[in-house]
């Protein structure tokens, strides 16, 4: 049987315009305050280092990865989700178009949890034990094709 795995990342250009510029502002300042045009600022070194650095390192190395195989659905989402999904947990399987709900771990009235980094395709998934969720998708065809020969 086919499997299949996808591995997904957050490079949406609106966003990463936003995190450099809120950077950019961070690093001028402390090249300011090196060359000491400026007195030293504690409180915004400290969120710069402390702060920001961290938060561009995450959204960097924040990955979606998800795998089907004859084991089931594995979900990865770095550091925010790890979750596993048999097939004979599965009630039901859709992939769908779906609008914005967000990007990242997200929780949809309609879809319950959603694991998304971009797009608009995904699967969605209600389960037996845990209520409903949806994975985005890159390659909604392929997902298909890969989870109709386990549902079958």
């Amino acid at each position: 049987m086919k499997e299949f795995k996808e591995e997904q990342k957050m490079r949406q250009w609106w966003l990463w315009a936003l995190l450099i510029a809120v950077a950019g502002v961070w690093v001028w300042d402390l090249i300011q305050q090196i060359l000491g045009l400026k007195p030293t600022d504690i409180a915004g070194l400290f969120v710069g280092f402390f702060i920001i650095g961290p938060v561009l390192i995450f959204f960097y190395t924040l990955k979606l990865k998800t795998e089907f195989n004859a084991d089931g659905i594995r979900i990865n989402y770095s550091i925010l989700a790890n979750r596993r999904i048999k097939w004979e947990d599965v009630k039901e399987l859709e992939i769908v178009r779906y609008g914005f709900v967000g990007y990242g771990l997200r929780f949809s009235f309609k879809y319950g949890i959603v694991y998304n980094t971009h797009g608009n395709m995904g699967l969605f998934i209600k389960n037996k034990k845990s209520g409903k969720l949806l994975i985005g998708t890159q390659h909604p065809e392929e997902v298909n094709q890969v989870v109709k020969q386990y549902i079958q």
